[in-house]
Parts: structure tokens; sequence; C-alpha cells
């Protein structure tokens, strides 16, 4: 598969006075410059192996044996990462969906190690397989949230599971969010001495502020911004809540209750540190729906 990533553009641009050979060449393309944001318009950009090694501000001559593909009115990005996928569950169909809308890499969250060692052997054999930067197993505490996931009750076994999942060749740990402190710490630091690193949901019991210090490097679904945005009184309340499964009730209680002020104090601590959030925006809009009396009809 003949990846496409565009790094530092402007350094690789070539002024033509002859015809090297090349694989492939993209030629008359709108190139999009990802760092300033700019077009920079008819370029053929060249492609030899899985690199791209050239981009040409004039059309050159194809030598015999070099594929062209002919990019008249259309624009050439990076292959774009999803960042929040569950895709090792059913790849071989959605594999296809991926690359078509232009994504070739994501960030599994749920991840099986023998499918990934799977995908990563027919890629190297040459089918057209995304990349894939995979967690282990989802990590809850007790009772854990969905079946199949693993469950740690205590520190020792929450130190077990990483060190397992690591040595099976995960890229990271994916805590959720029925953890309870003591054990999320301890993912965090094994993880942290390991090498890896640890991210997911910021348990109910974790203060998202606790989570960041000690190293999360990101969060799904902005979880944990609700608790920072609550009293301890509420916190309390909310934590009631998920462990009485009140799926539908919780979204309503932070919505009443929810204190602005608290949440810019909070996010103005939050922006000075080195963490990511993954919105996931298009699954919070789905169960924003669920609500909606019209839609469900």
């Amino acid at each position: 598969m003949k990846k496409l990533l565009l790094f530092t553009i402007l350094g690789w641009i070539i002024f033509a006075c002859s015809s090297p050979s090349h694989d492939l060449l993209i030629a008359n393309v709108n190139v999009i410059d990802v760092v300033t944001g700019e077009v920079l318009p008819n370029r053929t950009v060249a492609i030899d192996g899985d690199e791209i090694t050239a981009i040409y501000t004039k059309a050159i001559k194809p030598k015999e044996g070099t594929e062209v593909v002919d990019g008249t009115g259309k624009y050439l990005i990076p292959g774009l990462w999803d960042m929040h996928v569950h895709n090792n569950w059913n790849y071989e169909d959605t594999n296809d969906l991926l690359l078509a809308n232009g994504v070739t890499g994501a960030r599994e969250m749920w991840g099986n190690m023998a499918v990934k060692r799977k995908m990563v052997e027919e890629r190297a054999a040459g089918k057209p397989i995304i990349d894939v930067y995979s967690a282990g197993v989802l990590t809850d505490g007790a009772p854990r949230i969905w079946p199949g996931s693993a469950e740690v009750i205590t520190p020792e076994e929450a130190e077990a599971l990483v060190r397992c999942q690591v040595k099976e060749g995960a890229d990271f740990i994916k805590t959720y969010s029925l953890l309870d402190s003591a054990c999320f710490f301890t993912i965090g630091k094994i993880a942290t001495e390991l090498g890896v690193p640890f991210a997911g949901h910021v348990p109910i019991k974790v203060p998202i502020a606790d989570a960041l210090d000690k190293g999360m490097l990101t969060s799904e679904h902005l979880y944990g911004l609700e608790s920072a945005a609550l009293s301890k009184e509420l916190n309390e309340k909310l934590d009631q809540l998920y462990h009485e499964r009140k799926w539908m009730e919780i979204d309503k209680f932070v919505a009443d209750n929810l204190n602005d002020s608290l949440l810019d104090v909070s996010i103005e601590k939050l922006n000075k540190t080195r963490h990511w959030f993954s919105p996931t925006m298009v699954t919070l809009r789905g169960y924003k729906y669920m609500y909606d009396s019209t839609y469900s009809r």
C-alpha cells in the first residue's frame, strides 16, 4: 500500500529540469500544506516505494514503467487518523470504509493483540490495511461495565494486568470508568515505568486534575470534565448514578448542575498541561439523540 505522507512540503519542492525515474507520479494535483494551510496548485508528487520522494512545481515527463495518476482538479492531503475506533472486532468489514474516507491509520481503543498481529502481517504482505496504534484489553473496576473487559479490584491485579498487556504488545493501556483510584494510579505508575502511555476514561473516583498530574496522556469523550464543574457533594451524587447505572439520568444531572465558574477555573489549569482530549463528537451526538422524542419515534 502506497502511503501518502506529507511531512515538510516546502522543503521537498524541486524545480524540475529533467525527467527523473519514479515508481508513481500524481500529476497536476493541488497539494495542501498542513503546516501553513496553503494550497500549492498544480504540483506533481513523486512516490517511490511507500515514501513521497519529491514534489515538482512543473510537469515532468514520466519514464517508461512509471505509473501516472491524473490529479487535475483534485486535492492531496496526508492520510488521516481516526483517534478513537473499535475496529479490530470486524476490521475485514471496516478497513476499506476507512481507507475510502482517507483514513490510513487509527487508534484502537480496545485491542486484541492476535488481531493486531494479523493486521500487521497482512499489511507487510502488501494488503491495503490501515496502520493501527492499539490499546490492550479495556481495563475497568468492579463491577465492570462491559462483558469481555478486564476487571481489576486490587493494585496488585492492576499491575499484573499492565505487565501482561505490555508483554503481549499493547501500544498503550486503556483505563475505564469504574476503576478505583488506587488501581488507576497503579496502572499509571507501572505503564510509565514500562515506557507505554495510559489513556482512556478518567474514572469516576479520580478528579481529572489528579489523572493528568499522574501523566494520563489522553482522555475520551470529555469524560472527567463534568466532575470538574460540580461541587464535592454533587460529584458524590454523580458517582452514585454511575454505580447504579442510571445512564439516562447522568447527562441531565450534569447539565442541570454544571457550574460554569468551576469549569472555567479547571479548564484554565488543564490548558497548561500536555494532555489531549479525544472528544468523539459523533458518538456524543448520537447519545443526545437518545433523549430526543422526535428522533426516537
